[in-house]
């Protein structure tokens, strides 16, 4: 098997008789043009006569990068087959063959070793509410791509049992968002080392021979958000940490190409990514950009009106007062789905601010319905008081835009049942996982508050 890696979680695999493209990225910016590609990447148009087969993990768009996947020619699309999950929507199988052009899809079940080719099998696994991991394998040769997949201990149990041996992992390596901790100096190296032990951690469970650090391999590219990049982990942290730990290491920089039959150097890799990172500071960064305040508020009544739609009153009563510092404007907005008001200040009042987000990111975040977890993974914004409805803003946006919607006239469609039937077991599991995260991350929030 050989891995050539183009750009953060894009790789190409190839087998003895497939070639697999990973989560396509080559140029551009995502999350609301809030990062860019770190360092630019080098891609071979010559790569495209040997790919067979492309694969996209999920809907995030530094995985599905709409703008590169438009940019592939168009017999490229008819010939390769593009590999997806098989779940209860059928958003992006549409946004595959009619906004993107591929015209052969391939829907894989979740959990089932599935014959690719002769010689080539993969599994896919879903993670949480849309993420997903990829397993191939070839006689000799096992290859688990973790992408940025919040795995539990039972999903590394799963990946051991299924799949054996694995001998390359690919994991994510540094921070790919921010909770948005006011005092991103001190808490900021805090979440970026436990991305570190979780790669770590990973390793161990999954019995893997050798993980390589990828899936972060950008830089966060506005004036409300460089700060991120002062406590990013890099490649050569993550050598530092494994060798300490005793641990094997892969390092590959984008346009390199590993073949698992001859030995890996990372040094060469290593020198490259210093190198580069020694530049981070000097790279230009984009100006805010201004919305108005009426477009801020036509974009919340939207967001609100279809939540209280989708769900039960139970469930959006607990998206009550929330108030955002807007710096761009010079004001603060008042926000609140329970009861379907926006209110803007020119000063502020006896009522503590919850948050600090500038016109335009607070805009995207209700204008799409990904537009909060984008806010989220952007870095764009600070909180000043964790214990804020905030939160629970963002968990029902997560599953508005996952198209899980509970109110009476939604909750007994096909979509929504199919949904419950096909994730709950692994659902379950996750939600325990993800609230042991949470119970640890309660005293990071504590700090803040």
């Amino acid at each position: 098997m050989k891995v050539k890696f183009i750009s953060t979680a894009s790789v190409i695999i190839s087998t003895d008789d497939c070639v697999i493209w990973t989560d396509p990225w080559t140029f551009g910016k995502a999350f609301n043009n809030s990062w860019v590609l770190f360092p630019e990447v080098p891609f071979d148009p010559k790569d495209y006569d040997r790919i067979t087969h492309v694969w996209v993990s999920h809907e995030h768009p530094d995985h599905f990068h709409i703008p590169t996947l438009k940019s592939l020619p168009s017999d490229f699309k008819k010939r390769v087959t593009l590999l997806f999950q098989q779940n209860h929507s059928d958003k992006m199988p549409n946004a595959f063959r009619k906004m993107l052009g591929f015209e052969n899809i391939q829907l894989i079940e979740n959990r089932k070793i599935t014959p690719l080719t002769e010689n080539t099998k993969i599994q896919v696994v879903q993670v949480g509410s849309m993420d997903s991991t990829l397993a191939v394998m070839e006689p000799g040769f096992t290859l688990l791509n973790i992408n940025d997949c919040e795995v539990s201990k039972t999903d590394c149990q799963n990946f051991a049992k299924d799949l054996g041996k694995i001998d390359l992992a690919l994991n994510q390596f540094s921070v790919a968002g921010y909770n948005g901790y006011y005092d991103y100096k001190k808490l900021g190296p805090i979440s970026a080392a436990k991305i570190i032990d979780n790669l770590v951690w990973n390793h161990k469970e999954v019995g893997a021979k050798v993980t390589m650090p990828f899936a972060s391999n950008i830089r966060f590219c506005c004036e409300d958000n460089k700060h991120i990049n002062t406590f990013a982990n890099t490649p050569q942290d993550v050598w530092d940490r494994f060798e300490k730990e005793d641990l094997e290491c892969m390092i590959m920089y984008p346009g390199e190409e590993f073949d698992s039959k001859e030995a890996w150097d990372s040094q060469l890799s290593l020198k490259k990514f210093n190198e580069t990172y020694k530049t981070l500071d000097s790279l230009p960064c984009d100006p805010i950009e201004t919305k108005t305040l009426e477009e801020v508020e036509k974009a919340f009544k939207h967001f609100s009106e279809s939540i209280r739609d989708r769900y039960p009153r139970w469930i959006y009563k607990k998206l009550g007062n929330v108030k955002v510092e807007v710096p761009d404007l010079k004001g603060y907005v008042e926000i609140s789905v329970r009861d379907n008001t926006f209110n803007f200040y020119n000063q502020n009042d006896e009522k503590r601010t919850d948050l600090i987000i500038n016109s335009q990111p607070l805009h995207f975040a209700f204008i799409n319905t990904w537009g909060i977890q984008t806010l989220g993974i952007s870095g764009r914004f600070l909180v000043l008081h964790s214990d804020s409805p905030w939160k629970w803003y963002r968990i029902v946006s997560s599953m508005n835009n996952s198209e899980v919607y509970l109110s009476m006239k939604y909750f007994f469609s096909k979509k929504t049942l199919q949904f419950i039937r096909q994730t709950f077991r692994q659902g379950l599991m996750q939600f325990i996982h993800q609230w042991r995260v949470r119970v640890t991350n309660t005293q990071l929030d504590q700090t803040v508050s």
